[in-house]
């Protein structure tokens, strides 16, 4: 049997106002590095991206919470590596995201 739900999560990603990485979910995380993030997703994210300079906010909103079994990780996982790709100028097919989310 299979289900699909229409709920989403949107990710947005900007140029900050100040030299430090501003992170807003549930939490909100104000750092100057990528290794002091506290949450292991977006650090990661960031880390394979090569995506590490300050002056960035990244903003993440949820038509669902985390932790309710419905894949919100994965559909956040997908949504901030499509973001940091974006912010790259890189194209990454969805085949590329779900691999390793290597570009193509």
């Amino acid at each position: 049997m299979a289900a699909a739900i229409t709920r989403y999560v949107y990710i947005t990603i900007s140029d900050g106002f100040w030299p430090r990485i501003h992170l807003n979910y549930s939490k909100m995380e104000d750092v100057e590095r990528v290794e002091e993030i506290h949450h292991p997703i977006i650090r990661e994210a960031m880390k394979l991206t090569g995506v590490t300079g300050a002056y960035l906010e990244i903003v993440s909103l949820s038509d669902i919470p985390a932790g309710t079994g419905l894949g919100s990780s994965g559909s956040f996982t997908t949504a901030l590596l499509s973001a940091l790709h974006t912010l790259k100028r890189q194209f990454v097919s969805p085949k590329g995201i779900s691999g390793a989310g290597l570009p193509d």
